[in-house]
C-alpha cells in the first residue's frame, strides 16, 4: 500500500503533470528546457523532477552540466495509466 501512496501523492500535483506530459511529448529534455516550456521556475521544475525520480516515474541522465529526464520504462502501471490518461 506505501507504494500506491507514493505514487499516486507524487502525482496529484499540477505542475508534476505538466512535467510529465512534456515528458511524454519530448524524450530526453534538459531541466532548462522543462522549465521553460512548462512556464515554471527552474528551481520547482528540479524539485518535482527529483520527486518523480524517487518515484520512478522519470529517469535521468548528466550530460556534461545538465541534467536530462526522461519516462521511466520501469514506472508502476499506476503511473503509467495516469500518464495514458493526461495525453487525451
Amino acid at each position: 500500500m506505501k507504494k500506491y501512496e507514493k505514487i499516486l501523492k507524487v502525482l496529484a500535483n499540477i505542475n508534476r503533470l505538466k512535467i510529465l506530459l512534456y515528458l511524454v511529448r519530448h524524450t530526453d529534455v534538459a531541466v532548462g528546457d522543462i522549465a521553460t516550456r512548462c512556464n515554471i521556475s527552474y528551481k520547482t521544475v528540479s524539485k518535482h523532477l527529483g520527486m518523480l525520480y524517487q518515484a520512478d516515474v522519470v529517469d535521468r541522465s548528466r550530460r556534461q552540466t545538465e541534467m536530462h529526464y526522461r519516462i521511466s520504462d520501469t514506472m508502476h502501471p499506476i503511473a503509467s495509466t495516469v500518464i495514458k490518461y493526461i495525453q487525451k
